[in-house]
C-alpha cells in the first residue's frame, strides 16, 4: 500500500468534521416553542330534536335511550310520545326504542324525529308483543 493508512483516515475524518458543523447548525432547532395550550376547551355541542312515537295498538310502555341514557321521562304512560331530546354532538346518533304490549299479536311502531328545519328520520317497526330496535338519526347541520 501507497503512503500511511492512518493519515488518509486523519484527512477524511477531519473533512467530514468540517462538513459537520454546517450541517448541525441548520438541523438544529434554536429555543424550543412553548407547548400551546388550550385556556379552555370547546364545550360539546348538543342538539335538540323533537322525538315522536306512535304505536298500534297502544303499547304499556315505550321507551328510548342514547348510549344508556333515557329520554323519554320514567313517568310517562300511554302508546304516544311527543317531545323534545337533548343530543350530544352534531354526528349520527342510534336511539335504541322499545315498546310493550300484553295480549296483542301484531304490534307496529312509528317513530320521527325533527329538529328547526324540519323532519331528519322516520321509521316504522313491526313485531309480536314487544319491539325493539335502533332508530338512526342522521348528522346535524354544522
Amino acid at each position: 500500500m501507497r503512503g500511511t493508512p492512518w493519515i488518509r483516515f486523519a484527512l477524511v475524518a477531519i473533512a467530514l468534521s468540517l462538513a459537520a458543523f454546517p450541517i448541525w447548525l441548520l438541523t438544529r432547532s434554536g429555543e424550543p416553542a412553548p407547548p400551546v395550550v388550550s385556556a379552555t376547551l370547546p364545550l360539546p355541542v348538543e342538539r335538540e330534536l323533537t322525538l315522536e312515537i306512535d304505536t298500534a295498538p297502544a303499547a304499556q310502555s315505550i321507551s328510548a335511550s342514547y348510549l344508556g341514557r333515557e329520554l323519554i321521562p320514567e313517568d310517562h304512560e300511554g302508546g304516544t310520545y311527543n317531545g323534545k331530546i337533548h343530543l350530544p354532538g352534531s354526528s349520527a346518533a342510534d336511539l335504541v326504542v322499545t315498546a310493550k304490549w300484553t295480549g296483542t299479536q301484531t304490534v307496529a311502531l312509528r317513530v320521527r324525529a325533527a329538529n328547526d328545519d324540519g323532519p331528519l328520520a322516520e321509521a316504522s317497526f313491526w313485531g309480536a308483543d314487544s319491539v325493539q330496535d335502533v332508530f338512526t338519526i342522521p348528522e346535524g347541520q354544522q
